[in-house]
């Protein structure tokens, strides 16, 4: 029997940094996005010191210890160019954000 996990919310922003050749006729575009997503994350308390009272920013070198949404763009052609690092961070409450930014670079199609 599995253990049923509490839903979690993702807060996730997509920002076109550079738009290229677009294509009409073939209905594709070249582009460089940012899709940034941020969820907290309780099992990264022992991550921070808890005297601190402000925020307090780290980057994460083993992103399998903590859960991940799994985002990803559906009309990218072929393989884009990814890439995609963690940080996570500690707010004023005492939250820890994990946050995601990933950089995708390719030939997407209109949709």
């Amino acid at each position: 029997m599995s253990i049923k996990q509490k839903p979690r919310w993702v807060e996730t922003r997509a920002i076109f940094l550079r738009i290229g050749e677009i294509d009409t006729v073939n209905e594709r575009f070249f582009a460089e996005i940012l899709v940034e997503s941020r969820w907290e994350e309780p099992k990264l308390s022992a991550e921070f010191d808890t005297s601190k009272l402000f925020s307090e920013e780290k980057e994460i070198n083993n992103s399998n210890k903590f859960w991940n949404p799994k985002i990803y763009i559906e009309n990218a052609l072929n393989d884009p160019k990814q890439t995609i690092h963690y940080k996570i961070m500690k707010e004023y409450q005492r939250k820890q954000i994990v946050i995601n930014p990933e950089e995708t670079s390719s030939l997407f199609l209109q949709d």
